[in-house]
């Protein structure tokens, strides 16, 4: 199956607010204007190719997490909440080396 527009807007959005960023703060780190992120969400604006880099680098999160098809099982940390910008953006580059890893494992042969 395709990504939509629709669901790359719904991932963005959650991405965005897991990284509790709002949408004025992600548009001015993009250059765009706050109704540009409004319709990225909604699936009403295409992304291109650099706009979705800066957008994974401003929530934190590899670009391939946003395209891919099935989302990986979260892995929640205690204190998450609490955490400043930095770390948070530290877990989830660690959430998502452990879901690159157990996708790696997958494809290994076990011997």
């Amino acid at each position: 199956m395709v990504l939509t527009s629709q669901e790359l807007g719904e991932r963005i959005a959650a991405a965005r607010r897991d990284a509790r960023i709002t949408q004025a703060e992600m548009a001015e780190q993009l250059g765009v204007d706050r109704s540009a992120i409004t319709k990225i969400e909604k699936g009403e604006r295409k992304v291109d190719s650099l706009e979705l880099l800066a957008i994974s680098e401003a929530v934190g999160c590899p670009v391939e997490s946003l395209l891919r098809k099935e989302q990986p099982l979260a892995v929640h940390f205690r204190n998450f909440e609490t955490a400043g910008q930095r770390t948070r953006i530290e877990l989830k580059w660690v959430q998502q080396f452990i879901s690159n890893y157990a996708f790696l494992k997958e494809l290994t042969p076990d011997e």
